[in-house]
């Protein structure tokens, strides 16, 4: 279902908000998957480097896209060293 709205003078950035309501008929027993969605959300972040993304309140933003990407996924905390010995 779309509904177009007017357009209103604002002191806003530019944007654009996306809501989505899954329909029952359709989706059925649908459920999100928060971790799998905040990835997704994580990934647009770093492929659009300046962008923010708002999704529930939360804010993502990646100022170096893939670099922040490349440091994220290789930072201490999340790299599994074994040790030879």
């Amino acid at each position: 279902m779309k509904n177009d709205i007017a357009e209103q003078d604002t002191d806003q950035a530019d944007g654009t908000i996306v809501h989505f309501f899954p329909d029952n008929e359709i989706f059925e027993n649908y459920r999100f998957i928060d971790e799998y969605i905040e990835k997704m959300v994580w990934n647009y972040a770093y492929l659009n480097a300046g962008l923010t993304i708002n999704l529930n309140g939360k804010k993502y933003y990646s100022s170096n896209g893939l670099l922040d990407l490349l440091e994220n996924k290789t930072s201490k905390e999340n790299c599994y060293i074994q040790s030879f010995t």
